[in-house]
C-alpha cells in the first residue's frame, strides 16, 4: 500500500462504511461478509487486504455494521464533526473543515493551552482557585509554573473541549481538585499543527 494510502486508510474506511450504509438505506441490516463484498466489487482490494490482517479492524467493523443503522449514522456524524474540529488547528484543512462545520474551530485559547502544555514537557497540570474564584493550572511532573490563558470566561469551555478530543484525560486529587493529564494525541496534534502551519 502506497504511503498516501496508508495515511488515509483510517478516513477512507470509516468513509466507506458510511457509503455502503448509505447505499443499503432500505435493507433491514448490513452485515461484514456484504461489506467485503462491496469493498471487492468497488476495486477497493488493498482496503480488504489491510481489514483482513486484523482481527480487531475486522471485529470492530462488524460490531459497527451489527449497530442499527440511526446509530451507525449518529456515530458517523459525530465523528465527523469530532475531525472538523481537530483539523481546524491544521492549515490546509482548516477552510474545508469550516466550511462544512462554520462553528467547529477550536478557540485560541484552547490551542494556547495543549501547546503550553506539550511544551511545559508535564504529564500533568492541577487546577486550583485563588480566593477571588480565579482559576489556576499549576504544571506537574516534568514542569514547572502554570499555563496562562487570557479569556477566564470560557476556560472550562475550552477544557471540556481538550477532553471531549482526547487531548487531555481528567483524574482527581485527594481533595477532588482536578488533574488533567497530557495525552499522546495532544502531543501528535501539536506536532502536526505546528508541521501544518
Amino acid at each position: 500500500m502506497d504511503p498516501l494510502s496508508t495515511a488515509t486508510a483510517f478516513a477512507t474506511i470509516v468513509g466507506l462504511i458510511g457509503n455502503f450504509s448509505a447505499e443499503r438505506r432500505n435493507a433491514a441490516s448490513a452485515n461484514y461478509e456484504e461489506f467485503m463484498e462491496w469493498l471487492t466489487k468497488n476495486n477497493h482490494q488493498e482496503l480488504v487486504a489491510l481489514i483482513t490482517q486484523s482481527n480487531t479492524t475486522a471485529t470492530s467493523i462488524k460490531t459497527l455494521l451489527n449497530e442499527g443503522r440511526e446509530e451507525l449514522i449518529a456515530r458517523l456524524q459525530s465523528l465527523d464533526a469530532s475531525l472538523a474540529q481537530l483539523a481546524t488547528g491544521f492549515n490546509g484543512f482548516r477552510d474545508i473543515a469550516l466550511a462544512v462545520y462554520p462553528g467547529a474551530e477550536l478557540s485560541d485559547q484552547a490551542l494556547s493551552l495543549i501547546e503550553q502544555f506539550v511544551d511545559s514537557g508535564a504529564s500533568k497540570v492541577l487546577t486550583s482557585r485563588y480566593i477571588d474564584g480565579e482559576l489556576v493550572l499549576h504544571i506537574l511532573e516534568g514542569g514547572s509554573g502554570h499555563l496562562a490563558y487570557s479569556d477566564p470566561r470560557f476556560i472550562e469551555d475550552d477544557l471540556n473541549t481538550l477532553l471531549k478530543f482526547d487531548l487531555l484525560r481528567l483524574d482527581h486529587n485527594g481533595r477532588g481538585d482536578r488533574i488533567y493529564i497530557i495525552t499522546r494525541n495532544a502531543v501528535r496534534f501539536v506536532q502536526g499543527h505546528r508541521a501544518g502551519t
